[in-house]
């Protein structure tokens, strides 16, 4: 009887191991390792999609190839973004803790609000 207490107490201790290890520290580490990472490429991504728009507006008006290969280039940086965001939320970042790194690196910035604002406005109403 004493036997099959140990190995169920040693099984629920093995589990409670591998909770811990997958919910807290595997979170902990991606939080360690790729925030600044993470920042830095968001801030990236933004700057990218603002020139993105810029060029691919003015390519369409010139009818310039160069000017709209140039700004498919400058969308690479949000790929390594997106990747990055991927691996931290595999590894049980959460949604939110992201919004925050976002928010942190703009804010960081120095970004005025309307910059910001301005690629997202809805002018078609």
């Amino acid at each position: 009887m004493t036997k099959i207490i140990v190995v169920l107490l040693t099984i629920i201790a093995v589990c409670l191991i591998i909770i811990v290890f997958h919910s807290i520290l595997i979170p902990q580490y991606a939080k360690i390792r790729y925030s600044n990472e993470f920042k830095s490429l968001s801030i990236d991504c933004d700057i990218a999609m603002h020139n993105e728009a810029l060029l691919r507006e003015r390519a369409a008006q010139s009818d310039n190839e160069k000017l709209y290969t140039t700004a498919q280039i400058e969308m690479i940086v949000c790929h390594k973004y997106d990747m990055t965001r991927k691996k931290m939320l595999s590894m049980g970042v959460e949604e939110d803790y992201l919004s925050y790194l976002n928010l942190e690196a703009l804010q960081n910035q120095k970004i005025p609000l309307s910059v910001m604002i301005e690629p997202h406005r809805m002018n078609r109403f």
